[in-house]
């Protein structure tokens, strides 16, 4: 189910984004960690940030990209929620690496599965 086809061309490129991915999320000095969950379209990376007794903010980032760059902008909301900055599997981030078919409901069964892991 678009698991054996990488968004990397090789090693090195896959090394130098997460090189990138790490330092993004530094320089956002928000206190956070990292956790994976399985779902049917393999691991996928989140990262947690807040205070875990807030309410729960999902956030989800755009197409070639992870969460560190999503959750830029959005850190004044950890003034009143926690929040669960998820890696898209097969985008340039910490998730499994197999591409998701775009057309069909493929990321909607993800999601769900996700979304039901962190009730």
């Amino acid at each position: 189910m678009g698991k054996e086809k990488s968004r990397y061309n090789d090693l090195n490129a896959k090394k130098k984004i997460l090189e990138l991915y790490d330092k993004k999320l530094a320089e956002l000095n928000i206190p956070s960690k990292s956790f994976y969950e399985e779902s049917k379209y393999g691991q996928t990376h989140i990262i947690l940030a807040g205070d875990k007794t807030k309410p729960p903010v999902v956030l989800l980032h755009g197409s070639n990209a992870g969460a560190p760059i999503a959750l830029e902008p959005m850190t004044k909301l950890l003034e009143n929620n926690c929040i669960y900055a998820v890696d898209m599997p097969g985008q340039p981030n910490k998730s499994a690496e197999g591409i998701i078919p775009m057309k069909g409901d493929h990321y909607g069964k993800w999601l769900n599965d996700i979304l039901e892991r962190l009730r």
